[in-house]
């Protein structure tokens, strides 16, 4: 991606990370009851912030959120909530997933939240200039051990004027990372009939490493519910 383009992703991602903030706020004040009343919120406020949405928003919670590309419910569920979303500032798309908690996660739930936000820790510091795509998509499964069964996808993929673009973060990929490139990162592991859990932001590809452009928090955000 050139620089221009990388200037206006990075805006698009830090009005991205601000609608994250925007809906939390509302959630912790109980102003939305359903699924697509937060998509609805977060189609709005993208129009607002003079921006496109980079692609129809996820919001999946309890069982809902065991379907990688679930489609907004007319409730809200108890338990793990998928959001994904991103600001497309003039067509350069972000992409953005957390993963909250309505209601009081058991140890397990936190235990296995942990472990999804390690791995993707872990493969952003790895994910550098010269990588093989291919070798990180693996080192995923490597990490998640007895829960590789549990994720249905690829790593990431690369975004642009496309939501997904080349570089491919999937086992046979041939494509090796370089400088400028723009990408995802984004493990997850889905049960069904029961609840996923997906962690995922927008880096760029440095020639020592990389910069992460979705800054939004990504420890465990719980809200009560009732």
């Amino acid at each position: 991606m050139n620089e221009k383009n990388i200037e206006k992703l990075e805006l698009a991602c830090i009005k991205t990370d601000e609608l994250f903030s925007e809906l939390i706020q509302g959630l912790k004040k109980k102003k939305f009851k359903s699924e697509k009343q937060i998509q609805k919120f977060i189609l709005n406020e993208i129009k607002k912030k003079n921006c496109s949405p980079s692609f129809p928003p996820i919001c999946a919670s309890g069982k809902n959120g065991a379907n990688p590309h679930a489609k907004p419910a007319s409730k809200l569920n108890k338990g793990f909530m998928v959001l994904d979303f991103g600001c497309a500032f003039k067509g350069i798309k972000a992409d953005m997933t957390r993963t909250i908690y309505l209601g009081k996660p058991s140890a397990l739930e936190k235990k296995l939240y942990n472990k999804v936000l390690f791995v993707q820790k872990k493969l952003i510091s790895e994910a550098k200039h010269g990588k093989k795509a291919s070798d990180l998509y693996k080192k995923m499964f490597s990490l998640l051990g007895d829960l590789a069964f549990a994720c249905p996808h690829g790593l990431g993929h690369g975004v642009s004027t496309k939501i997904h673009d080349k570089p491919s973060l999937k086992r046979k990929s041939k494509d090796i990372l370089k400088e400028n490139d723009t990408i995802t990162i984004e493990p997850g592991i889905y049960f069904p009939k029961f609840f996923g859990i997906r962690i995922e932001d927008t880096i760029l590809i440095q020639r020592k490493g990389n910069k992460i452009l979705t800054k939004s928090p990504k420890k465990l955000i719980v809200i009560s519910f009732k």
